[in-house]
């Protein structure tokens, strides 16, 4: 009788490769230190391939905009890499010279700067990575080039591609004023209107390194990369002193849920749900729930009404460290077929409301899962990702390994609450696009 309990409730033992992964994950070998400025510095070495990646990971990203100035976050991180018209550590021809890949990424509720390099360059790869986080070095000339340039990004990212727009507008229509529902990129006349004082000020507030965690992972001997961190990661000095990273406020009310309808270049359906945050009890629970939703595994629930020919659905778990976003996709190719896929979504939540996933399918889609969360950290510079976001955001080193069990934890009744719970009135954003151009 038992065992009938545990299979109707979906619950499973941990399989020997889910706990495996998040074991390795717990015993890797790995060194910490505090310096001076309050920067907690993590160096994990690993393997034998000579190569490294380093992230820092910054508390401060587009929740951090002020009102008004939508992208401001973004548009530092882009001006990290500015080096003022000189040719020292910080300019591109030295980067390139040391043969390093320098990236850096904003999202909601951080911002992330990465470095890969050969560790026969580790002193000369941490100086570059101390000199663009220790102040921001640009003229007004840098500034209204990297504004061209974001410009032009949001121009590839959010218009031209057929549902970017409509992406962006479900996140808009979840959260309304409130910072969550910003664009990482900006509103595109407040980023043109953003100043280089405010630019300056934003990194003095949210530059912090007593907020901020920097990995170190790759074919590293602690015992030498520790002391070249603090030789060059103390020159970045705090500029303010404030107790804590700044949290958004709570959530607005209600979801905004009358149909909005937008032109584009092809049909579409974009429904948006508020979504459990990193490290907290749902995230697990949102992660199945977007597998079991997504196209081919949508498949494997109880045949709902068809969607039309030739739909496709894609759905995606974003968290953030304070709020997350689900967001659903109907691409639509016949203008017609709005009600269908209505239709058709309505139907698959029923499904799984009522009677949950069926054990092959939940099974296939908590497998799914916990592979993709191994796959992250697979290479040096997702794991020193993995690891600053974790310890800088969560505080918790390990939540990856708990990550990992608690999506095979996730049983078919939490799935059906989760599913309940956003066919309620108002728990969907929903955004129909008509392919065609504007009149």
């Amino acid at each position: 009788m038992l065992a009938l309990l545990a299979w109707m409730a979906g619950a499973a033992p941990v399989p020997a490769w889910v706990e495996e992964g998040a074991r390795s994950w717990e015993t890797r070998a790995r060194v910490e230190a505090v310096l001076d400025n309050g920067l907690r510095v993590v160096v994990v070495p690993r393997g034998r391939v000579p190569w490294c990646g380093m992230a820092t990971v910054v508390p401060g990203g587009a929740t951090t905009d002020p009102p008004g100035r939508s992208g401001l976050a973004h548009l530092a991180e882009h001006l990290l890499f500015e080096s003022g018209g000189g040719a020292g550590p910080r300019s591109d021809a030295h980067a390139e010279a040391l043969g390093l890949r320098s990236n850096a990424f904003t999202l909601g509720d951080y911002t992330v700067l990465v470095e890969e390099f050969s560790p026969a360059v580790l002193r000369e790869a941490v100086a570059v990575h101390a000199a663009r986080l220790a102040r921001l070095e640009f003229t007004d000339a840098d500034l209204a080039r990297e504004k061209r340039v974001v410009a032009d990004e949001r121009r590839f990212r959010v218009e031209e591609p057929p549902l970017a727009a409509a992406d962006e507008g479900v996140v808009a229509r979840l959260w309304g004023a409130h910072a969550f529902g910003r664009p990482v990129l900006g509103w595109p006349a407040e980023v043109a209107a953003i100043a280089p004082a405010e630019v300056r000020a934003w990194a003095s507030a949210h530059l912090e390194p007593g907020r901020s965690v920097l990995v170190l992972a790759g074919a590293v001997d602690p015992a030498e990369a520790l002391p070249v961190l603090r030789a060059a990661m103390t020159s970045w000095r705090p500029a303010t002193v404030l107790p804590g990273a700044p949290r958004p406020g709570p959530p607005p009310g209600p979801v905004d849920a009358r149909l909005s309808v937008m032109r584009g270049r092809a049909g579409a359906v974009v429904w948006g749900a508020r979504a459990a945050a990193l490290g907290s009890p749902g995230e697990a629970v949102d992660r199945v729930l977007a597998r079991l939703l997504d196209g081919d595994a949508a498949a494997r629930l109880p045949d709902p009404p068809s969607p039309g020919p030739g739909t496709e659905f894609h759905t995606e778990y974003r968290p953030q460290a304070h709020h997350g976003d689900l967001v659903i996709t109907a691409q639509a190719p016949e203008p017609g077929h709005a009600d269908l896929v209505e239709a058709h979504l309505a139907a698959v939540l029923a499904a799984l409301a009522d009677g949950g996933p069926a054990p092959g399918a939940l099974d296939a889609a908590r497998g799914y899962v916990v592979t993709s969360l191994q796959k992250e950290v697979g290479w040096h510079v997702g794991l020193a990702e993995r690891l600053a976001v974790d310890t800088a955001l969560l505080g918790r080193p390990g939540a990856h390994a708990a990550r990992q069990r608690d999506v095979w934890g996730v049983r078919s009744l939490d799935v059906r609450r989760r599913a309940e719970a956003l066919r309620q009135p108002g728990a969907l954003a929903r955004v129909a696009v008509v392919a065609g151009e504007p009149p």
